[in-house]
Parts: structure tokens; C-alpha cells; sequence
């Protein structure tokens, strides 16, 4: 396996070529442990060293227990079960792994590029070839340092050894590779920089650029350091006075008043930090640069921001054109000439616009590009006029143009984002706004609530505004009730603002008036979703035999009224922001096409499901579970428009294929709802249907009423068995014969139904459907006593899943083996099959078998004379799974009654309770981490 982990620039982890995603960063604690490690000779420290770099205001027993929650959720970020090893005095980062960290790389070739520069500096002079070899390694280095290391964390002091020293090299190399523009911008108060990019100007005969130049020096000096330039600058300013003026007469005559300035902010702009160092950097690399986002994101705020900074840190003009006042594409140069302070006096508005434009240094912001896009090709045209001009456009659409630089603004973090929690900027802002609409407001009564409107507008800033804007009339809690009606009054919003932006609709309708009649018809369409959809989901439920999806879906994501968003399986996925996803819903029920748009949207999530269902057994083995996690939303969607519509065939479809997976995740609670009413029209349904209903029936009634799973179980049979259905006919056998579990007078005939299912599943070549037979048959002979055959079966059952790649089905193997390895008096490994158990499933985020597996590591533990800790665990595995709605299987009812009766003798019944209680009131996230971390 191979990991790559960057921190210059910015942290990333690759594992094996794919990134791990920004979300699975949430908690902070993980990420400044791979950070720490990262950094590290080795990438290890010792442990004292990493709690007191980390942890230094908490207690050792404290911070070493956050070391260890630390550790156990970069090992879940990462996905690898030992990316962090903790051993009794060192903390290591991957160290089964083929570890490459960014900066190591920067290293090496940074002490390649020294090595030369050392070489050549003892050299005979005019050593050309070593000169360029040494330039070569400089860029070479350079090119390795996309910024300082770990930029994100500013304040954190073990950063910054590392940070300034890296920075330092970097300049350096910037230095020997005579990149004195970029060193000028990276070490402003650097005044051999300066004069070198200077005396480069000069010599190209660009007069007025050197001396542009040199004046920056001189302000610069004067305002950081309080001092003036040396002798060299003050020579050169000399020599690059006596060069001969450029005409510039022409350009003077065409200014008629100075341009139309950046407009002043009417309130500081409330977070984006990143994005204006974002702007600032994509600016450096080239001067085009397009902000784009959906209506309402806040892209003009930033736009103007970044212009006021921008200006101001290069002494350069600014200036701001609302294109929205052109309504045509062919009247832009004009408007911009305009804005621009020009005289037009009847001329060629671009003729004059070019010339006018040349050696210009200037911040130029085009606002509202997207209904005037096709006038795009003229912000390349008068870049090229000047080398000192920066053309900031916003668009909801980008221009895709030569050399633009593309910046997609999101909206704010909102509670439940990673980063997003009561105190972010999506609050703060709304706080800022509704002080400023009442006064009187105060946030901290009703932090929740404002967290919560921030959340149901998707951190959308606009939607923010104009909620908070009524907060004079309406208090945070009834607000939250009556936010839809209060996002359609204009009420909220500055009079001064356009009309596109005094509600919500009309700023989502102001962005589909600029589309064609093929993205306007698919938008709506794309109501019909609850979630991202997959390609295949939209081309099928959306558009005609024929049709092409492609082409108005490009539209509508250019024009950030779709987003993409690329799932786990890297399938990309194509969503809305809930605002208007809303819109989308109500155009779509107001369309005459409503019906049959939710009816194909029912018929593709019925005839996925199946697909899943038939492919889980082979492809699918490892993923199924997590697919029909990321479609619930569509799942529960189609089968409520089933139901509604009447479409008992539809529903059934879709409760048939779910019995499984109701089974290994839960939502027992929903599942019964839907079963229940298919149940009630079995009669209405062909043979193979049935079936598959009185299959999930029955694992829906396993752990509640065995008797009555038998019986569905066995329904189920008889019509597999007709119907020839092997597989299925298999599957049903195997679970039936699991309600005899424990039933001593039917073992033999349970163990019968075993033997008759793994025939079948061998003989149609089912390696996961073989397993599951086994793993019947072990519960069987566990509870039987037979330990011997229990352990075989789980055994030749673990080997096959692992095989099949069903990793939620070896967790179940591996926690069976647990309970074998405690019986016997092999407590350690017991334990160590029980986490392993535990560790597995978890990462795969099966909470309801983490629930379960936490309680059964309480066996071993209490074997190794740990009580208080088996008692909380139990307690833990309880509560969780009274939360989730579950109960204990019936193969682990006993083993449960047997651990608790032995934690009773051995504790009492009051201590027993106590620690019970404790374990209690864990959060499931808790417990499986006092489960995987306790020694």
C-alpha cells in the first residue's frame, strides 16, 4: 500500500492513488496527529513528546486518552486499521506502509540545488554549463513548494520550525534561480529582488514599468522596515530616468474621469478567508481570473474585497463594471470604455478600449458575466494590452477563455459540514444582519436555532441575509418554522439591492432565465430527486430514448445551478443546494409531466434495488450496503410516491429487495410500516414477489418474535422452491433453520436445513451465500455446545467472506470467534478477536454491528479481571441498541446473560448498576473507543 501525505501547501493523504476526502477530516484532533507524525524524523515521535506538543493544557491520563481517540479516528479517516501504532513509548504514522511525505521530496531536491549552487560558487568564473545545472535544480526544487507548510495551521508552534525553515529554503531557491518576480512577491521587503526586476524592466526599454517598480521599493521600505533604498537602487533609478519617455499622450487623451470605483463595503466581509489567499494566489499564476458559484453565494462580496486588497498591496488603479447594465453582449465594450472614465464621442468603443488599456496597472472587476457571456473573448483581448492589468470576473458560469483561472465559491460550513458547527461564519453572519435589522437581538438565546436556518439554507449567505433580515418581526424560533415564506418576501433584503436578489426565487430564476428551453426542462426534472443522483439515475429517469444528457447537464453545472459531487465509489454524483432543489420541486409540481417523472423515478430506484440485490452475491459483495446507504433519501422518496399513487406492485418491489439490508443496518421501525402494508396485498402479487416479501417480513420479526420469522421464512421456501429459485431457496433454508437456535428438540432438524443450504449455495457457486448457511450453522452449534463444529463452520465461513470481499459479514465471523475463544479460557484472544471485530465494522460505519460487538467484548474483558470496564460496555452496547431500535440475536442472548450474571457475582448488583449506567450515557463513538483503546 502506498500513502502519500502532503502538508506544503496545504494537508492532503492519498492512500493507493486516491485522495481521502476533506470530510473525513472532521475531527481536528486527527488530523494535527498525522500533521505532528508527518513532520517527524521517521514519522514517529515518542509518546511524551506527542502529548505535550498536542496536549500540553490537559492532564497526562487526559491527554493520553486523546491521544488515543486521536489515534483511532485517523485510522478511520485514513481507512488503514493501523495508520497510527501506539506502542508503550512511540507513536508511529503508517509504518507498514510505503510512506512518501511532500516535504521530504522538497528536501532532497533542495539539498541537490544547494549542492550545485555550492559547486558553482567555487567554479572558475563563466562556468556556463554549471551555472545552468544549478538554475535547473533551483527551479526544479522550487517547482516541489506549492506553499508553506501546513498554511492552515497558523498557530500551531510545532509548525513552525518546520514552516520557517522550509520558507527560507524556498526563497533561496528562488534566488539561484532567478526568479527575483517571484521572490519580490513572496519577500516584499527583499531590495535586491526589486532593483534585479528593475533593471530587467529597464533593459527591455519598459521605462515607466522600472521605475513603477523601484517606487514600490521605496514604499515598502518605508512602511515595513523605516528605511529607504541603497546606493544600486538609487543608481538605477538614475540610469532609467535618462531612458527616453514613452508617447503615452494617446491614452491621456481618451480618459475623460477617473474610473468608476471598487464600491466601498457596507459591513466587513464575515469569514472567506481562504478563498481572498485563494484569489490572491490564483492571480499570481495568472492574471484572468473568474469567481463563480451559485446566485446568492456571495461572489461580489469577495470580488470587491479582493479588488480593495488587491489594489492596495500592488498601488494599482481599481475598477469596478456591473455588466448587468449591458443587455446585450456587444454592448460590453462600450460599457466597460464607459466605466473606464473614456470619452466614446461616437467612436469604436473596443478600438478605444484597447489602446486605452495599454501599460495599464489596474484591478479590473467584471460583475455579472453570465447573461453577457458571450462577450467572454474580450477579457482576454485587453489583457493582453498590459502585463500589469488583473481582470477579476464573477459568472455563474465560467468564461472558458485562454489563460482564466477558475474560482468556485461554496457556501458557508453549516452544522453537520465538517467545520461547520454553532459558532461559524454561516452564524455569524446571520447574527451581524439581524443585529442590524433589531437591535435588541441577541445570539446566544438562540444560537441553536439560527444554526439550525443557516443549515435548512445550506449556508446559502444571501438566503441568510434576507432571513435575518426579519428577525425584527419574527423571533429565531418561529422564524425556523416559517422560513420558506420569509425567503419569498422581499421584506428581508436592502431596497437598494436588484430585483434578482430581494428573494430567493428570483435569484434562482434570474440564472435559468439565461438557459435554453432542454436546462430549463431538465432542472425541473431534476426536482424529482431527494439526493446527488448518479449519471445513469438522471439519463434514465430525466430525459427520452435518445436523448442527451450531457449537454444541458454541462449547462446546468457551468452554471452552478447543479453541483457535482464525486461519491466513496468515485461514481460522480450530480445534487442541488436544498434552496433549489425546492424551486426545482416546485416548477416540477406545477408541470403537467409531475406524475410521470415521480413514477420513472419509482420504476429506477425499484429495478436498482433489485440489481443490487441479485449483484450482492457475486460484484458487490463488499459495497452493496454502503450503495443502497448513499440512495436511501431516493429509496424512501420512490416507495412514499408508490404507496401514494397506489402502486402496490412498485412498493413490493422495492420492500423485497430491502430484507437484507434491514437486517445487517437497521431502520427496523420504517421497515415494519412498509412490509406491513405490502403484506396486507400478498394475495395481489406474483409468486417470486411474494417471496421476497415474506423474506424481509421475516428478518424483520427474527429478533422479536422467531416463531413468526419461521413462518415467513418458510412461505418464502415453498414458492422458491416451485419457482426453482436455488439461490434464494438456499438463502431462505439457512435463515429458517436460525430460529431453532436454542430450540434443543429441533437441533437435528435445523442443522438438516444448514446442510441442505450450503449444498445448494456450493452447487450455484455462492461463496457469501455459503457463508451465511455457516455461519447459521455455527450459532447452532455454539448454543448447542458443540464448540468444535462452531468453530469450523465460523471458520471455512470467515475464509469465504474475506474472499468475497464482504468485510460486514467477516466482522460477524470474527466476533463468533470471539465468543468460541472465551469459552475455551483464551481471554487475550478473544479480545483481540473482538476488537478486530469491532475496528472492522466500524470503519465500514455499521453502527448497528458496532452495537453489537461492543457488548461482546465485555466477555473476555471480564475473564482478564477487567469488570469495571466489561460492566460499562455492556451498559454502552445496550443503550446503543435501544437507540438504533434492535435487539440482542438470539445466538447472543445467552452469552449476554451469561457475562452479566458473572459481572454481578463479581462486582454486586450496586456496582454492577453503577458502572452499567456509566457505560450508559457513552455515545456509541465513545464506546467503541474505550472498547478498542483500553489496556
Amino acid at each position: 500500500m502506498a500513502v502519500v501525505v502532503s502538508v506544503l501547501g496545504g494537508f492532503e493523504v492519498v492512500v493507493d492513488g486516491t485522495p481521502v476526502p476533506a470530510a473525513s477530516w472532521r475531527r481536528r484532533h486527527a488530523a494535527r496527529l498525522v500533521k505532528f507524525l508527518a513532520l517527524a524524523e521517521g514519522h514517529r515521535r515518542h509518546r511524551e513528546q506527542v502529548l505535550e506538543a498536542l496536549w500540553p493544557e490537559l492532564p497526562p491520563d487526559a491527554a493520553v486518552r486523546q491521544l488515543h481517540k486521536a489515534a483511532h479516528y485517523a485510522r478511520g479517516a485514513i481507512g488503514v486499521p493501523g495508520a497510527v501504532a501506539l506502542s508503550s513509548d512511540l507513536v508511529s504514522l503508517l509504518p507498514s506502509a510505503d510512506l512518501t511525505v511532500d516535504l521530504e521530496a522538497f528536501d532532497v531536491a533542495a539539498a541537490s540545488a544547494e549542492s550545485a549552487q555550492r559547486r558553482l560558487a567555487g567554479a572558475h568564473r563563466g562556468d556556463e554549463v554549471l551555472a545552468d545545472e544549478a538554475r535547473r535544480l533551483a527551479e526544479r526544487a522550487a517547482a516541489l513548494y506549492p506553499g508553506d507548510v501546513l498554511p492552515e495551521d497558523p498557530y500551531e508552534t510545532w509548525a513552525d520550525a518546520a514552516r520557517g525553515s522550509r520558507r527560507l529554503q524556498y526563497l533561496r531557491l528562488l534566488r539561484q534561480a532567478d526568479r527575483w518576480e517571484d521572490l519580490v512577491r513572496e519577500d516584499p521587503t527583499n531590495e535586491e529582488a526589486h532593483v534585479r526586476v528593475a533593471h530587467r524592466l529597464a533593459t527591455r526599454g519598459d521605462r515607466a514599468g522600472a521605475l513603477r517598480q523601484l517606487d514600490v521599493l521605496a514604499e515598502v521600505l518605508r512602511d515595513e522596515l523605516g528605511t529607504v533604498p541603497g546606493d544600486t537602487a538609487a543608481t538605477l533609478r538614475t540610469t532609467v530616468l535618462a531612458l527616453p519617455a514613452a508617447d503615452g499622450a494617446e491614452t491621456t487623451l481618451l480618459r475623460g474621469r477617473p474610473p468608476s470605483p471598487v464600491p466601498e463595503m457596507s459591513s466587513p466581509i464575515l469569514g472567506r478567508v481562504a478563498e481572498l489567499q485563494q484569489v490572491s494566489a490564483l492571480l499570481d499564476q495568472s492574471r484572468i481570473l473568474t469567481i463563480v458559484g451559485p446566485g446568492g453565494v456571495g461572489k461580489t462580496t469577495l470580488a470587491i474585497e479582493a479588488a480593495h486588497r488587491r489594489s492596495a498591496a500592488r498601488a494599482a488603479e481599481a475598477c469596478f463594471v456591473d455588466l448587468a447594465k449591458a443587455s446585450r453582449a456587444d454592448e460590453v465594450p462600450g460599457l466597460v470604455a464607459t466605466e473606464l472614465g473614456m470619452q466614446l464621442a461616437g467612436s469604436d468603443p473596443l478600438q478605444m478600449l484597447r489602446e486605452a488599456m495599454r501599460g495599464r496597472r489596474m484591478v479590473l472587476v467584471l460583475d455579472n458575466f453570465e447573461h453577457v457571456i458571450e462577450a467572454a473573448a474580450l477579457v482576454p483581448e485587453i489583457a493582453a494590452r498590459s502585463r500589469e492589468l488583473e481582470i477579476v470576473c464573477t459568472s455563474r458560469a465560467r468564461l472558458r477563455v485562454t489563460n482564466e483561472q477558475v474560482l468556485e465559491v461554496q457556501p458557508f460550513a453549516v452544522p453537520g459540514d465538517a467545520g461547520g458547527g454553532f459558532d461559524n461564519d454561516a452564524v455569524a453572519l446571520f447574527a451581524h444582519h439581524a443585529s442590524a435589522s433589531d437591535p435588541h437581538f441577541a445570539l446566544e438565546p438562540h444560537r441553536r436555532e439560527v444554526a439550525e436556518i443557516c443549515r435548512l439554507v445550506d449556508g446559502l449567505p444571501l438566503a441568510i441575509k434576507l432571513a435575518a433580515g426579519h428577525v425584527r418581526t419574527l423571533p429565531p424560533p418561529l422564524l425556523r418554522q416559517r422560513l420558506r415564506q420569509s425567503l419569498r418576501s422581499s421584506f428581508g433584503g436592502p431596497r437598494e439591492a436588484p430585483e434578482r436578489q430581494r428573494t430567493i426565487p428570483a435569484t434562482i430564476d434570474w440564472s435559468l432565465h439565461l438557459l435554453g428551453a432542454p436546462e430549463r426542462e431538465l432542472f425541473r426534472r431534476m426536482g424529482v430527486f431527494a439526493g446527488a443522483a448518479r449519471l445513469g439515475a438522471i439519463e434514465e429517469v430525466c430525459m427520452q430514448p435518445g436523448q442527451d444528457v450531457l449537454a444541458p447537464l454541462s449547462q446546468l453545472v457551468d452554471q452552478s445551478l447543479i453541483r457535482r459531487v464525486d461519491a466513496h465509489d468515485l461514481e460522480p454524483r450530480f445534487s442541488m443546494l436544498e434552496l433549489m432543489r425546492e424551486r426545482a420541486c416546485e416548477q416540477l409540481q406545477a408541470s403537467p409531466e409531475h406524475d410521470d417523472i415521480k413514477r420513472r423515478h419509482a420504476r429506477h430506484v425499484a429495478g436498482w434495488l433489485e440489481r443490487i440485490e441479485e449483484d450482492r452475491w457475486t460484484t458487490l459483495a463488499s459495497t452493496w450496503i454502503s450503495m443502497v446507504v448513499s440512495e436511501l433519501s431516493e429509496v424512501r422518496a420512490a416507495h412514499a410516491w408508490a404507496r401514494h399513487s397506489g402502486d402496490l406492485v412498485l412498493a413490493a418491489r422495492i420492500c423485497g429487495s430491502l430484507g437484507t439490508f434491514w437486517h445487517r443496518e437497521g431502520h427496523h421501525a420504517e421497515a415494519r410500516r412498509w412490509v406491513d402494508a405490502s403484506l396486507e396485498h400478498l394475495d395481489e402479487l406474483d409468486s417470486e414477489l411474494a417471496a421476497r416479501n415474506l423474506m424481509s417480513a421475516a428478518f424483520l420479526s427474527w429478533n422479536l418474535d422467531p416463531v413468526r420469522a419461521r413462518s415467513f421464512w418458510e412461505g418464502a421456501v415453498s414458492r422458491f422452491r416451485a419457482s426453482g429459485n436455488d439461490r434464494y431457496l438456499s438463502y431462505c433454508l439457512g435463515l429458517t433453520a436460525g430460529t431453532y437456535i436454542g430450540a434443543e428438540q429441533s437441533y437435528e432438524t435445523a442443522v438438516g436445513m444448514c446442510s441442505e443450504a450450503i449444498a445448494l449455495g456450493r452447487r450455484v457457486g455462492g461463496g457469501p451465500l455459503v457463508a451465511q448457511s455457516l455461519n447459521v450453522l455455527g450459532e447452532l452449534a455454539r448454543v448447542h455446545g458443540d464448540d468444535d463444529l462452531a468453530c469450523t463452520a465460523y471458520t471455512e465461513g470467515r475464509d469465504l467472506a474475506l474472499a468475497a470481499g464482504d468485510l460486514a459479514h467477516v466482522s460477524v465471523f470474527l466476533a463468533n470467534l470471539a465468543y468460541i475463544a472465551d469459552h475455551r479460557g483464551q481471554y487475550e484472544q478473544s479480545l483481540q478477536l473482538g476488537r478486530e471485530a469491532l475496528l472492522t465494522c466500524w470503519g465500514l460505519g455499521r453502527r448497528m454491528m458496532a452495537a453489537w460487538t461492543v457488548s461482546e467484548i465485555a466477555g473476555p474483558l471480564t475473564g482478564l479481571g477487567r469488570p469495571e470496564l466489561a460492566a460499562r460496555l455492556v451498559g454502552a452496547g445496550t443503550s446503543a441498541l435501544d437507540i438504533l431500535g434492535q435487539t440482542r440475536h438470539l445466538g447472543d442472548l445467552g452469552e449476554h446473560e451469561r457475562v452479566v450474571a458473572a459481572l454481578r457475582a463479581s462486582l454486586g448488583e450496586d456496582a454492577y448498576g453503577r458502572f452499567a449506567a456509566e457505560g450508559g450515557r457513552l455515545t456509541l463513538e465513545e464506546a467503541v473507543h474505550l472498547a478498542l483503546s483500553a489496556t
